[in-house]
């Protein structure tokens, strides 16, 4: 695996001249996983967009780190699993295999993946035919199938009921262990955000990090959990008003 290092200097991005990311500093080290929250329209999936090289900044500069000083190889992971649905569930993960020239891309290793999410036994299912928490499933092996530097999350578990969402949870903080990637996660789950990250960043609706948290990466109920849990809901709903009539 290279090295997945993300950082963002001074960043800017606007749309039809209203600010998005306004003077923007984060930094992502390798094997960390950043959570980020913010109100909706805040700039959490612009700033996916950006890291996953979809967008570029109006100002400022991204650097990243990756294998043999190039780019790093970039996974992403939808709100939508957006699967093909008349291919079969191995077919869809060995899509993006077709579409990447990197080296570390394994086709031979999809059985394994399927077999880590709990997928082995329909991998010769048509796609169409999932439940959402399966084809959910899909999309993560999906973006692992590629062996990436960084996996990008866009509030990937937003539409599953909680006791999907929570397995899932689980052994996606699993594998991102055994990895060792770099993920960036949206989410609006506060829960959710200290569980699975190392660091919390909160998108304050100025287009700036507004504060950040260290996490408690696979700990759900801990007194210290609930503390944390306490902070971040404080400073997030104070400032929410930012955000009124936008």
């Amino acid at each position: 695996m290279g090295s997945g290092t993300l950082e963002i200097r001074a960043g800017h991005k606007a749309y039809s001249g209203r600010r998005v990311l306004s003077d923007l500093n984060l930094r992502v080290e390798q094997g960390q996983t950043l959570a980020v929250l913010g109100a909706s329209g805040s700039g959490k999936s612009t700033l996916l967009r950006l890291l996953a090289g979809l967008e570029e900044l109006d100002e400022g500069e991204l650097v990243c780190g990756g294998s043999g000083g190039t780019g790093p190889s970039i996974g992403m992971v939808f709100q939508r699993p957006l699967l093909l649905p008349w291919l079969t569930v191995r077919e869809n993960v060995e899509l993006g295999l077709r579409y990447r020239a990197n080296r570390a891309a394994d086709p031979g290793r999809v059985p394994e993946i399927l077999g880590w999410l709990g997928l082995a036994e329909f991998a010769d299912s048509p796609s169409d035919r999932l439940s959402g928490g399966q084809a959910q499933r899909v999309a993560i092996a999906r973006a692992l199938a590629i062996r990436p530097d960084v996996l990008l999350l866009d509030e990937p578990f937003s539409a599953l009921d909680p006791l999907t969402r929570e397995a899932l949870q689980n052994r996606l903080r699993a594998l991102i262990v055994e990895m060792g990637l770099t993920s960036v996660l949206v989410t609006h789950d506060v829960a959710e955000a200290i569980y699975l990250g190392d660091r919390i960043a909160l998108l304050d609706g100025t287009g700036a990090v507004g504060h950040e948290w260290n996490g408690a990466p696979g700990d759900r109920d801990s007194v210290r959990a609930e503390e944390l849990r306490a902070r971040i809901l404080g400073r997030y709903e104070s400032v929410l008003p930012a955000r009124a009539g936008t």
